[in-house]
């Protein structure tokens, strides 16, 4: 009698640990498809960032040259007021 009752128990006992094992699985399948779509998603923005970089990298390039230019022509306007002052 108690052999029996005990495996009963141990049958009871395998059936539960299969449905919490199922649920583990269905949830950790639901983990892994938002894991793989939050890296999906990380690619692209880290693809953007570059090309945001890259672009950023090239705006302060030609903002620097039109500082450049503008200083340079700053600076050959004040020689040019330098060289015409004492003339006029």
């Amino acid at each position: 009698m108690w052999k029996q009752r005990h495996l009963d128990d141990l049958t009871a006992q395998v059936a539960h640990l299969r449905r919490d094992n199922a649920h583990v699985a269905t949830a950790l399948g639901l983990t892994t498809q938002g894991l793989l779509a939050v890296d999906a998603e990380n690619a692209v923005l880290r693809t953007q960032a570059a090309e945001h970089a890259a672009r950023l990298a090239s705006l302060n390039y030609i903002l620097s040259s039109h500082r450049l230019a503008a200083e340079a022509a700053m600076a050959e306007t004040n020689n040019k007021k330098k060289i015409y002052l004492p003339f006029q």
